[in-house]
């Protein structure tokens, strides 16, 4: 049988189209595996670094917890420092002596009495209170002087309030107020005075002492009436 030259030729093209095709679709499916790898290696390799962050990110949060325990370890530990050094402090000032009460007195007749009589001002009245608190205090030995003067009753009412102190300042401080009693009298406003002295021993307050002073008139001299 003979073939013509045209057919082999015919026959040669299409047999190296085939290999060709064949080639390709060979090479195609090793790029989509080469492909593939990598797809999978960047996946994992993302996946190592998110991993890295977190941990790197919880190892950072931990060290600031601890950082932050120590910190109040270390603020707890002041506070009770400080607890300390008030009590300490305070049983030192109740160990100071009071002072006793100057002879020619604090000035008592040196406020404006009329004009707080005679006044409805009590920002006048509150001035004059808290001045004359601070002149009071070193003789008085506590912390806290509060007095409040009553207009309708003439009354000057004085509480003191602080530690317990020793007996020896505690004697003081009455003979203190007796003192500040008779420089009253050359107040003729007044007509009677209250003292009362609470002091916190521990956790509990009471009152240790009180007294009344009164008279007639401005022009009579202060009578104790009442003392606890």
């Amino acid at each position: 049988m003979v073939i013509s030259n045209g057919y082999q030729r015919s026959l040669a093209i299409d047999q190296a189209t085939k290999r060709c095709i064949g080639d390709f679709s060979a090479e195609v499916g090793l790029c989509q595996a080469n492909s593939t790898n990598e797809t999978y290696i960047s996946f994992i390799i993302r996946n190592l670094l998110f991993s890295s962050r977190v941990l790197l990110t919880t190892y950072s949060l931990f060290q600031v917890q601890d950082q932050l325990y120590a910190v109040n370890e270390q603020n707890n530990v002041l506070k009770d420092d400080v607890q300390v050094m008030k009590k300490e402090q305070k049983k030192l000032v109740n160990k100071l002596p009071v002072k006793e009460y100057p002879k020619e007195g604090i000035g008592l007749e040196e406020y404006s009495w009329d004009d707080l009589f005679s006044d409805d001002s009590r920002e006048k009245q509150y001035a004059m209170e808290s001045d004359l608190s601070n002149k009071l205090s070193p003789y008085f030995g506590l912390p806290t002087t509060l007095i409040v003067l009553d207009i309708p009753t003439q009354t000057l009412n004085i509480a003191l309030a602080g530690d317990l102190t020793s007996e020896d300042n505690r004697q003081q401080i009455k003979k203190n107020i007796q003192a500040f009693a008779t420089e009253a009298e050359g107040v003729s406003n007044l007509t009677q005075i209250t003292f009362q002295l609470n002091v916190r021993d521990g956790e509990k307050q009471k009152q240790d002492y009180s007294c009344t002073f009164s008279r007639e008139n401005g022009e009579d001299k202060f009578l104790m009436i009442q003392e606890d």
